[in-house]
């Protein structure tokens, strides 16, 4: 199984997905989805919980 690359990404101007106005609020999208609507100024950067990296030291 895959992991789900889903990330919430706040709504900065209104803009329609799926024959639906998205207007506030976030929205759950792919990064690939996400990408020509961060170049508009539609959405924000991903808010990601735990999104945290760590290095294993031996």
């Amino acid at each position: 199984m895959s992991k789900s690359n889903v990330q919430s990404y706040p709504v900065l101007k209104p803009f329609r997905l799926n024959k639906r106005w998205v207007k506030s609020g976030t929205v759950s999208l792919l990064p690939a989805q996400a990408y020509t609507l961060q170049l508009n100024g539609k959405i924000g950067k991903a808010k990601t919980a735990n999104n945290k990296t760590s290095e294993v030291k031996s």
